[in-house]
């Protein structure tokens, strides 16, 4: 008999698996005033569901292209910032009956003396249906196919007042037939994560904008970002890129965001 096994992922967005099983919020804040945070776990099939929930510590991060990847892997960082040992989940494991929704309460448990610092982790979903589905391939052959549904909601503890910091630096574009890319740089300073969004302004060598993109973001390392444009807007040439980072996202209150003045920096860009 052979067994596939198919794994859907979701990071921090309902989109994949909103038909499915959904989970929110995407991001939960504690600190050592609001200890307690809930998440919410809802069953959308008509299957009863098996749903573990785990932390598990990990960051976005990007090779030299602003190519995005999440890394797991790093036990130094982990060290530094993770507060995945001071959470307890209730329940880790239950079974979700169809169209049903299940609370789980996360607590934290902080040891004493932290220093000003955000602190986080990841706090992984899974579930799996308690039916599979069998289709018979030839005889004597069968192929089983279990969907596994995973999505990852961001845990974040504040201890004390911290403050993040980011240095922005133009690194140039990398054009093909679709699209330019516009490359830059993100250096992280201070003691937390920068939660925002990303507005990319081009102009024209007259100081005409011509195009424009908005992406929300997180910044937990230093990191080579990209915003990307259509290639039929802008012509060989040269231009200005103004990246320009602001404390706001539509997913998160704006009482959650470490309130910064904006970053802005502009660079020269040839457009072959």
């Amino acid at each position: 008999m052979r067994s596939l096994r198919v794994l859907v992922m979701a990071i921090c967005s309902l989109s994949i698996v909103e038909a499915q099983i959904s989970v929110a919020p995407p991001v939960i804040f504690l600190s050592s005033s609001n200890k307690f945070g809930t998440l919410t776990v809802e069953n959308g099939t008509d299957v009863g569901q098996e749903v573990s929930v785990v932390f598990r510590f990990g960051y976005p991060t990007s090779d030299s292209l602003g190519r995005m990847s999440m890394r797991y892997d790093d036990s130094l960082e982990a060290r530094r910032s993770s507060c995945a040992e001071w959470l307890r989940i209730f329940p880790k494991k239950f079974t979700l009956a169809p169209r049903q929704q299940q609370t789980v309460r996360i607590a934290a448990t902080m040891p004493s003396g932290l220093s000003d610092r955000l602190f986080w982790t990841r706090c992984i979903t899974t579930a799996s249906p308690q039916q599979q589905f069998v289709d018979t391939v030839q005889r004597g052959v069968t192929t089983k196919i279990s969907f596994v549904f995973e999505q990852v909601t961001t845990v974040v503890f504040t201890a004390g007042s911290p403050r993040p910091s980011v240095e922005l630096e133009g690194k140039g574009v990398r054009p093909d037939s679709q699209i330019v890319a516009v490359l830059w740089h993100a250096r992280l300073k201070g003691n937390a994560p920068f939660f925002g969004t990303a507005v990319t302004k081009i102009f024209d060598s007259g100081g005409r904008q011509v195009d424009e993109t908005t992406e929300t973001l997180a910044i937990y390392v230093d990191m080579m970002k990209r915003s990307e444009f259509k290639r039929s807007a802008l012509h060989r040439g040269t231009y200005t890129a103004e990246v320009t980072l602001l404390s706001r996202r539509n997913d998160i209150a704006p009482e959650n965001i470490i309130q910064l003045q904006p970053i802005t920096t502009r660079f020269t860009i040839l457009i072959p």
